[in-house]
């Protein structure tokens, strides 16, 4: 089972917080998935991530 983490990160030029399922890293990018859509990250726009406890 995947492990679900709390994330604020920056995107559109908007600050966004959600919880979000981590695929996996590629290079500088963080692949995650919040509801159904899949999103790539760049680890630079992350303000937090932190594992939530199920």
């Amino acid at each position: 089972m995947k492990k679900t983490y709390f994330i604020k990160y920056k995107r559109e030029g908007k600050i966004i917080e959600t919880s979000c399922v981590l695929l996996r890293v590629e290079g500088p990018y963080k692949i995650i998935r919040v509801k159904n859509d899949i999103h790539k990250v760049k680890v630079s726009n992350i303000f937090e991530i932190k594992e939530v406890e199920e």
